[in-house]
Protein backbone atom coordinates (compact mmCIF):
# COMPACT_ATOMS: atom_id res chain seq x y z
CA UNK A 1 0.00 0.00 0.00
CA UNK A 2 1.36 3.41 -0.89
CA UNK A 3 1.32 5.81 2.05
CA UNK A 4 0.63 9.53 1.91
CA UNK A 5 3.52 11.64 3.23
CA UNK A 6 2.94 14.40 5.77
CA UNK A 7 6.08 16.25 6.89
CA UNK A 8 5.11 16.89 10.53
CA UNK A 9 4.55 20.32 12.01
CA UNK A 10 4.50 23.17 9.51
CA UNK A 11 7.49 25.47 9.41
CA UNK A 12 5.65 28.73 9.92
CA UNK A 13 4.33 27.67 13.33
CA UNK A 14 7.81 28.06 14.69
CA UNK A 15 8.18 31.65 13.52
CA UNK A 16 5.34 32.78 15.77
CA UNK A 17 6.25 34.92 18.72
CA UNK A 18 6.42 33.57 22.25
CA UNK A 19 3.59 35.89 23.23
CA UNK A 20 1.22 34.54 20.58
CA UNK A 21 1.99 30.94 21.49
CA UNK A 22 1.60 31.54 25.19
CA UNK A 23 -1.77 33.23 24.65
CA UNK A 24 -3.05 30.30 22.62
CA UNK A 25 -1.77 27.83 25.23
CA UNK A 26 -3.49 29.73 28.01
CA UNK A 27 -6.81 29.77 26.17
CA UNK A 28 -6.63 26.03 25.48
CA UNK A 29 -5.71 25.23 29.06
CA UNK A 30 -8.71 27.18 30.33
CA UNK A 31 -10.99 25.11 28.11
CA UNK A 32 -9.30 21.90 29.27
CA UNK A 33 -9.53 22.79 32.93
CA UNK A 34 -13.26 23.31 32.84
CA UNK A 35 -13.88 20.21 30.71
CA UNK A 36 -15.66 22.18 28.00
CA UNK A 37 -15.01 22.57 24.29
CA UNK A 38 -16.63 24.55 21.52
CA UNK A 39 -17.79 23.13 18.21
CA UNK A 40 -19.04 19.73 17.10
CA UNK A 41 -17.09 16.48 17.04
CA UNK A 42 -16.93 16.30 13.25
CA UNK A 43 -18.39 19.50 11.90
CA UNK A 44 -18.61 23.15 12.86
CA UNK A 45 -16.12 25.79 13.80
CA UNK A 46 -13.61 23.72 15.79
CA UNK A 47 -12.31 20.18 15.96
CA UNK A 48 -12.96 18.72 19.41
CA UNK A 49 -10.21 16.36 20.52
CA UNK A 50 -10.81 14.30 23.64
CA UNK A 51 -8.07 13.55 26.14
CA UNK A 52 -8.35 10.83 28.80
CA UNK A 53 -5.71 10.06 31.43
CA UNK A 54 -5.22 10.06 35.21
CA UNK A 55 -5.19 13.67 36.37
CA UNK A 56 -5.68 12.84 40.05
CA UNK A 57 -4.33 10.11 42.29
CA UNK A 58 -0.92 8.44 42.30
CA UNK A 59 -0.52 8.51 38.52
CA UNK A 60 -1.51 12.16 38.08
CA UNK A 61 2.07 13.31 37.23
CA UNK A 62 2.01 11.01 34.18
CA UNK A 63 -1.36 12.29 32.99
CA UNK A 64 -0.57 15.96 33.49
CA UNK A 65 2.78 15.69 31.70
CA UNK A 66 1.00 13.97 28.82
CA UNK A 67 -1.54 16.78 28.65
CA UNK A 68 1.25 19.35 28.58
CA UNK A 69 3.00 17.48 25.76
CA UNK A 70 -0.21 17.25 23.76
CA UNK A 71 -0.81 20.98 24.20
CA UNK A 72 2.70 21.70 22.91
CA UNK A 73 1.79 20.23 19.51
CA UNK A 74 -1.84 21.35 19.36
CA UNK A 75 -1.21 24.93 20.51
CA UNK A 76 1.49 25.37 17.86
CA UNK A 77 -0.92 24.24 15.14
CA UNK A 78 -3.63 26.55 16.48
CA UNK A 79 -1.20 29.49 16.60
CA UNK A 80 -0.46 28.87 12.92
CA UNK A 81 -4.13 29.12 11.94
CA UNK A 82 -5.30 25.63 12.93
CA UNK A 83 -5.96 22.77 10.54
CA UNK A 84 -7.91 23.70 7.41
CA UNK A 85 -8.64 27.01 9.13
CA UNK A 86 -10.25 25.34 12.15
CA UNK A 87 -8.91 25.36 15.70
CA UNK A 88 -8.37 22.17 17.70
CA UNK A 89 -9.97 22.31 21.15
CA UNK A 90 -9.03 19.74 23.79
CA UNK A 91 -11.72 18.38 26.08
CA UNK A 92 -10.22 16.67 29.12
CA UNK A 93 -11.55 13.84 31.29
CA UNK A 94 -9.85 12.27 34.31
CA UNK A 95 -9.88 8.45 34.40
CA UNK A 96 -8.23 8.57 37.86
CA UNK A 97 -6.25 5.45 36.97
CA UNK A 98 -9.16 3.08 37.62
CA UNK A 99 -11.52 1.22 35.23
CA UNK A 100 -14.85 2.54 36.50
CA UNK A 101 -13.73 6.15 36.22
CA UNK A 102 -12.25 5.31 32.81
CA UNK A 103 -15.61 4.09 31.56
CA UNK A 104 -17.36 7.21 32.87
CA UNK A 105 -14.74 9.46 31.27
CA UNK A 106 -14.91 7.61 27.97
CA UNK A 107 -18.69 7.96 27.81
CA UNK A 108 -18.37 11.70 28.42
CA UNK A 109 -16.03 12.05 25.43
CA UNK A 110 -17.38 9.49 22.94
CA UNK A 111 -20.22 11.53 21.47
CA UNK A 112 -18.38 14.86 21.42
CA UNK A 113 -14.97 14.13 19.91
CA UNK A 114 -13.65 13.62 16.41
CA UNK A 115 -10.87 11.61 18.06
CA UNK A 116 -9.67 10.79 21.58
CA UNK A 117 -6.12 10.43 22.83
CA UNK A 118 -4.31 9.61 26.06
CA UNK A 119 -4.79 6.01 27.09
CA UNK A 120 -2.82 5.60 30.30
CA UNK A 121 -2.53 3.48 32.29
CA UNK A 122 -2.50 0.92 29.48
CA UNK A 123 -4.58 -1.60 31.44
CA UNK A 124 -7.61 0.74 31.19
CA UNK A 125 -7.67 0.57 27.39
CA UNK A 126 -9.68 -2.66 27.58
CA UNK A 127 -12.44 -0.75 29.38
CA UNK A 128 -12.28 2.50 27.40
CA UNK A 129 -11.65 1.39 23.80
CA UNK A 130 -14.97 -0.48 23.24
CA UNK A 131 -16.93 2.68 24.11
CA UNK A 132 -15.10 4.68 21.45
CA UNK A 133 -15.37 1.81 18.97
CA UNK A 134 -19.17 1.76 19.30
CA UNK A 135 -19.27 5.47 18.44
CA UNK A 136 -16.74 5.05 15.60
CA UNK A 137 -14.34 7.48 17.31
CA UNK A 138 -10.63 6.85 16.66
CA UNK A 139 -8.74 6.33 19.92
CA UNK A 140 -5.01 7.07 19.63
CA UNK A 141 -3.24 5.87 22.77
CA UNK A 142 0.33 6.14 23.98
CA UNK A 143 0.96 2.45 24.55
CA UNK A 144 -0.95 -0.82 24.46
CA UNK A 145 -0.18 -4.51 24.59
CA UNK A 146 -0.48 -7.17 21.90
CA UNK A 147 -3.82 -8.34 23.29
CA UNK A 148 -5.55 -5.15 22.11
CA UNK A 149 -3.50 -4.60 18.94
CA UNK A 150 -3.45 -8.10 17.51
CA UNK A 151 -5.83 -8.58 15.84
CA UNK A 152 -6.10 -4.96 14.75
CA UNK A 153 -9.12 -3.01 15.98
CA UNK A 154 -10.33 -0.54 13.37
CA UNK A 155 -10.49 2.53 15.61
CA UNK A 156 -7.68 1.82 18.11
CA UNK A 157 -4.17 3.14 17.33
CA UNK A 158 -0.94 3.35 19.33
CA UNK A 159 1.70 6.04 18.91
CA UNK A 160 4.63 4.56 20.85
CA UNK A 161 6.47 1.29 21.36
CA UNK A 162 4.61 -0.44 24.22
CA UNK A 163 6.70 -1.38 27.23
CA UNK A 164 5.87 -5.05 26.73
CA UNK A 165 7.56 -4.96 23.29
CA UNK A 166 10.85 -3.48 24.48
CA UNK A 167 12.42 -6.77 25.54
CA UNK A 168 13.90 -7.41 22.10
CA UNK A 169 15.85 -4.13 21.70
CA UNK A 170 17.02 -4.24 25.33
CA UNK A 171 18.33 -7.79 24.98
CA UNK A 172 19.98 -7.05 21.63
CA UNK A 173 21.62 -3.91 23.04
CA UNK A 174 22.90 -5.85 26.07
CA UNK A 175 24.47 -8.37 23.71
CA UNK A 176 26.20 -5.54 21.82
CA UNK A 177 27.45 -3.94 25.05
CA UNK A 178 28.86 -7.17 26.43
CA UNK A 179 30.16 -8.45 23.10
CA UNK A 180 28.68 -11.90 23.56
CA UNK A 181 25.33 -13.69 23.41
CA UNK A 182 25.80 -16.02 26.40
CA UNK A 183 25.42 -13.44 29.16
CA UNK A 184 23.51 -13.55 32.44
CA UNK A 185 20.81 -10.93 33.03
CA UNK A 186 18.70 -9.95 36.03
CA UNK A 187 15.38 -8.37 35.09
CA UNK A 188 13.22 -5.78 36.85
CA UNK A 189 9.77 -5.58 35.22
CA UNK A 190 7.61 -2.64 36.22
CA UNK A 191 4.85 -3.78 38.58
CA UNK A 192 1.98 -3.47 36.08
CA UNK A 193 0.24 -5.89 33.67
CA UNK A 194 2.40 -4.58 30.80
CA UNK A 195 5.48 -5.15 32.95
CA UNK A 196 4.42 -8.74 33.49
CA UNK A 197 4.08 -9.11 29.71
CA UNK A 198 7.56 -7.64 29.23
CA UNK A 199 9.00 -10.11 31.73
CA UNK A 200 7.33 -13.00 29.95
CA UNK A 201 8.68 -11.74 26.62
CA UNK A 202 12.22 -11.56 28.00
CA UNK A 203 11.83 -15.08 29.40
CA UNK A 204 10.69 -16.26 25.97
CA UNK A 205 13.63 -14.51 24.31
CA UNK A 206 15.94 -16.25 26.76
CA UNK A 207 14.49 -19.62 25.76
CA UNK A 208 15.14 -18.72 22.10
CA UNK A 209 18.68 -17.42 22.71
CA UNK A 210 21.88 -18.05 24.67
CA UNK A 211 21.44 -15.62 27.57
CA UNK A 212 20.12 -16.68 30.96
CA UNK A 213 18.04 -14.89 33.61
CA UNK A 214 19.37 -14.94 37.16
CA UNK A 215 16.37 -13.41 38.96
CA UNK A 216 13.38 -11.10 38.55
CA UNK A 217 12.24 -8.32 40.88
CA UNK A 218 9.13 -6.17 40.17
CA UNK A 219 9.76 -2.39 40.22
CA UNK A 220 7.03 -0.08 41.62
CA UNK A 221 5.63 2.71 39.44
CA UNK A 222 6.18 5.38 42.08
CA UNK A 223 8.93 6.17 44.60
CA UNK A 224 9.45 3.53 47.30
CA UNK A 225 12.17 1.79 49.29
CA UNK A 226 13.88 -0.26 46.59
CA UNK A 227 16.43 -2.07 48.78
CA UNK A 228 14.77 -5.48 48.41
CA UNK A 229 14.49 -5.18 44.62
CA UNK A 230 18.13 -4.08 44.31
CA UNK A 231 19.32 -6.99 46.44
CA UNK A 232 17.41 -9.52 44.32
CA UNK A 233 18.73 -8.02 41.09
CA UNK A 234 22.40 -8.28 42.10
CA UNK A 235 22.18 -11.54 44.10
CA UNK A 236 22.84 -13.82 41.13
CA UNK A 237 25.93 -11.90 39.96
CA UNK A 238 24.46 -10.94 36.56
CA UNK A 239 26.49 -9.43 33.73
CA UNK A 240 23.73 -6.89 33.01
CA UNK A 241 20.50 -5.66 34.61
CA UNK A 242 17.49 -5.04 32.36
CA UNK A 243 15.01 -2.79 34.16
CA UNK A 244 11.66 -1.12 33.69
CA UNK A 245 12.08 1.66 36.23
CA UNK A 246 9.93 4.75 35.49
CA UNK A 247 11.62 8.16 35.74
CA UNK A 248 10.93 8.64 39.48
CA UNK A 249 12.26 5.34 40.91
CA UNK A 250 15.14 4.99 38.42
CA UNK A 251 17.63 7.12 40.39
CA UNK A 252 17.12 5.47 43.82
CA UNK A 253 17.11 2.01 42.22
CA UNK A 254 20.43 2.58 40.43
CA UNK A 255 22.01 4.04 43.57
CA UNK A 256 20.96 1.03 45.65
CA UNK A 257 22.32 -1.32 43.00
CA UNK A 258 25.67 0.52 42.95
CA UNK A 259 25.83 0.54 46.76
CA UNK A 260 25.61 -3.25 46.63
CA UNK A 261 28.69 -3.41 44.43
CA UNK A 262 27.26 -4.07 40.97
CA UNK A 263 29.23 -2.01 38.45
CA UNK A 264 27.97 -3.49 35.18
CA UNK A 265 25.55 -2.01 32.66
CA UNK A 266 21.96 -1.23 33.57
CA UNK A 267 19.61 -0.99 30.57
CA UNK A 268 16.26 0.74 31.16
CA UNK A 269 13.06 0.98 29.14
CA UNK A 270 11.54 3.93 27.25
CA UNK A 271 8.89 4.84 29.83
CA UNK A 272 11.71 5.83 32.19
CA UNK A 273 14.00 7.54 29.73
CA UNK A 274 14.00 11.25 30.49
CA UNK A 275 17.36 13.01 30.60
CA UNK A 276 17.10 14.32 34.18
CA UNK A 277 17.80 10.95 35.92
CA UNK A 278 20.88 10.34 33.77
CA UNK A 279 22.15 13.85 34.51
CA UNK A 280 21.52 13.26 38.21
CA UNK A 281 23.27 9.88 38.26
CA UNK A 282 26.21 10.81 35.98
CA UNK A 283 26.70 7.06 35.48
CA UNK A 284 27.95 6.14 31.98
CA UNK A 285 26.89 2.52 32.47
CA UNK A 286 23.17 3.36 32.71
CA UNK A 287 21.49 3.19 29.30
CA UNK A 288 17.94 4.23 28.38
CA UNK A 289 15.84 3.28 25.37
CA UNK A 290 14.27 6.40 23.83
CA UNK A 291 11.55 6.40 21.20
CA UNK A 292 11.80 10.19 20.79
CA UNK A 293 14.74 12.56 20.75
CA UNK A 294 15.55 14.35 23.98
CA UNK A 295 15.30 18.08 24.63
CA UNK A 296 18.61 19.06 23.03
CA UNK A 297 19.27 22.72 22.13
CA UNK A 298 22.47 21.66 20.30
CA UNK A 299 20.73 19.29 17.87
CA UNK A 300 20.87 19.97 14.14
CA UNK A 301 17.83 17.77 13.42
CA UNK A 302 14.99 19.96 12.15
CA UNK A 303 12.34 18.13 14.16
CA UNK A 304 14.32 18.40 17.38
CA UNK A 305 15.05 22.10 16.82
CA UNK A 306 11.32 22.75 16.40
CA UNK A 307 10.53 20.83 19.58
CA UNK A 308 13.16 22.80 21.53
CA UNK A 309 11.82 26.10 20.21
CA UNK A 310 8.27 25.24 21.26
CA UNK A 311 9.40 23.97 24.66
CA UNK A 312 11.37 27.16 25.30
CA UNK A 313 8.45 29.32 24.20
CA UNK A 314 6.15 27.49 26.61
CA UNK A 315 8.78 27.55 29.40
CA UNK A 316 8.59 23.75 29.74
CA UNK A 317 12.28 22.79 29.54
CA UNK A 318 12.32 21.27 33.04
CA UNK A 319 9.29 19.14 32.21
CA UNK A 320 10.76 18.03 28.88
CA UNK A 321 13.93 16.93 30.68
CA UNK A 322 12.23 15.07 33.53
CA UNK A 323 8.99 13.49 32.23
CA UNK A 324 9.25 10.95 29.42
CA UNK A 325 5.51 11.15 28.69
CA UNK A 326 5.82 14.83 27.76
CA UNK A 327 7.75 14.21 24.54
CA UNK A 328 5.84 11.00 23.81
CA UNK A 329 2.53 12.87 24.00
CA UNK A 330 3.90 15.60 21.74
CA UNK A 331 4.17 12.79 19.16
CA UNK A 332 0.53 11.88 19.81
CA UNK A 333 -0.43 15.44 18.91
CA UNK A 334 1.78 15.37 15.81
CA UNK A 335 0.04 12.21 14.57
CA UNK A 336 -3.44 13.64 15.06
CA UNK A 337 -2.57 16.95 13.37
CA UNK A 338 -1.10 15.10 10.39
CA UNK A 339 -4.16 12.85 10.15
CA UNK A 340 -6.53 15.85 10.22
CA UNK A 341 -4.48 17.60 7.54
CA UNK A 342 -4.60 14.51 5.35
CA UNK A 343 -8.31 13.98 6.06
CA UNK A 344 -9.38 17.27 4.44
CA UNK A 345 -11.52 20.25 5.46
CA UNK A 346 -14.76 18.26 5.77
CA UNK A 347 -13.20 15.53 7.90
CA UNK A 348 -15.52 13.31 9.94
CA UNK A 349 -14.56 10.76 12.57
CA UNK A 350 -15.04 8.03 9.95
CA UNK A 351 -12.78 9.88 7.50
CA UNK A 352 -10.21 10.43 10.23
CA UNK A 353 -10.17 6.72 11.00
CA UNK A 354 -9.49 6.05 7.33
CA UNK A 355 -6.62 8.58 7.36
CA UNK A 356 -5.10 6.95 10.42
CA UNK A 357 -5.23 3.60 8.66
CA UNK A 358 -2.99 4.97 5.88
CA UNK A 359 -0.62 7.52 7.38
CA UNK A 360 3.12 8.20 7.26
CA UNK A 361 4.56 11.13 9.20
CA UNK A 362 8.14 12.35 8.82
CA UNK A 363 9.11 13.99 12.13
CA UNK A 364 12.44 15.13 10.70
CA UNK A 365 14.54 13.40 13.32
CA UNK A 366 12.36 13.72 16.41
CA UNK A 367 11.42 10.03 16.16
CA UNK A 368 14.18 7.67 14.89
CA UNK A 369 12.16 6.38 11.91
CA UNK A 370 9.00 7.69 10.19
CA UNK A 371 5.73 7.20 12.04
CA UNK A 372 3.69 4.69 10.03
CA UNK A 373 0.14 3.42 10.48
CA UNK A 374 -1.47 0.91 8.12
CA UNK A 375 -4.62 -1.19 8.08
CA UNK A 376 -2.74 -4.19 9.46
CA UNK A 377 -0.30 -2.43 11.85
CA UNK A 378 -1.55 0.17 14.34
CA UNK A 379 1.81 0.81 16.06
CA UNK A 380 3.14 4.11 14.70
CA UNK A 381 6.60 4.17 16.30
CA UNK A 382 8.61 1.13 15.24
CA UNK A 383 12.05 1.72 16.81
CA UNK A 384 14.14 3.54 19.41
CA UNK A 385 17.71 4.59 20.16
CA UNK A 386 19.72 4.03 23.35
CA UNK A 387 21.19 7.01 25.24
CA UNK A 388 23.60 7.38 28.17
CA UNK A 389 25.69 9.92 30.10
CA UNK A 390 29.13 10.31 28.50
CA UNK A 391 30.71 12.51 31.17
CA UNK A 392 29.56 15.76 29.58
CA UNK A 393 25.93 15.22 28.66
CA UNK A 394 23.25 12.77 27.58
CA UNK A 395 24.12 11.40 24.15
CA UNK A 396 23.16 8.46 21.91
CA UNK A 397 25.06 5.30 22.79
CA UNK A 398 27.23 3.57 20.23
CA UNK A 399 26.41 4.44 16.64
CA UNK A 400 22.82 5.50 17.48
CA UNK A 401 21.36 2.88 15.14
CA UNK A 402 17.56 2.63 15.53
CA UNK A 403 16.62 -0.70 17.09
CA UNK A 404 13.28 -2.25 16.09
CA UNK A 405 10.53 -3.16 18.53
CA UNK A 406 7.01 -4.38 17.83
CA UNK A 407 3.92 -5.39 19.77
CA UNK A 408 3.21 -7.88 16.99
CA UNK A 409 6.34 -10.05 17.16
CA UNK A 410 9.38 -10.86 19.29
CA UNK A 411 11.55 -10.70 16.17
CA UNK A 412 10.89 -7.21 14.82
CA UNK A 413 12.86 -5.81 11.90
CA UNK A 414 13.04 -2.42 10.22
CA UNK A 415 12.00 -2.63 6.56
Amino acid sequence: MEHNKVSGMRQSAFRRSVVALAATAAASLVLSACGAAEGDSDGGENYTLGFIAPLSGAMAPLGTSMLDGLHLAIDAANADGGVHGRQIVIQVEDNKGDPSSGVTAARALASKSIAVTGGIPAQLIDAEAPIFAREGVPYVVLGAGPAVLDPVQETLFMSDVPSSAQGQPMVEFAEELLGRADFAAAIGPVDTPSGKEWGENVQELSAMSDFTITDSAPIPVTAADLSAQAQRLVAGSPDVILSQAPDVPLVPLVRKIRELGFDGPIVNFAQGSSSAPLMDLEDPEVYIFRTTAQYDPTSEQAGVKRFVELVDAADKADLAMSQTQFSQSYVLGTILIAALEQCGPDCTKEDLTASLNDLTVDTEGFVPTPLVLTEDNHQATRAGVFYHWDGNGVVPAGDATPMPASAYTLEATLD
